[in-house]
């Protein structure tokens, strides 16, 4: 069922193509309701999400992304420190 295509209609402009997952994670954030209406590969009809258990299943449980942080350094201070400490060794 997951891999199946998915669609949602807000306002009346259906979307395009989406998962599963993605269509959980709309509800949880709230940019899907769930008088919003979806639609699955398959169906002959589009249905309110309230109604729709597949998406309820576990969209308590779907969790936010962890932000990622990226630690970022100067490449010329991390060279001269590796070149004053002997661990830049120049070729012939």
């Amino acid at each position: 069922m997951a891999d199946e295509n998915w669609y949602y209609a807000v306002d009346g402009e259906s979307s395009a193509p989406v998962t599963l997952a993605a269509l959980r994670m709309m509800l949880k954030r709230g940019e899907l309701t769930p008088e919003d209406h979806v639609f699955r590969d398959g169906w002959e009809e589009w249905t309110a999400a309230k109604d729709v258990e597949a998406l309820w299943a576990q969209a308590e449980d779907v969790a936010e992304p962890d932000e990622v942080e990226v630690e970022t350094s100067d490449p010329i201070r991390t060279l001269s420190e590796s070149i004053s400490q002997g661990k830049f060794n120049q070729l012939d």
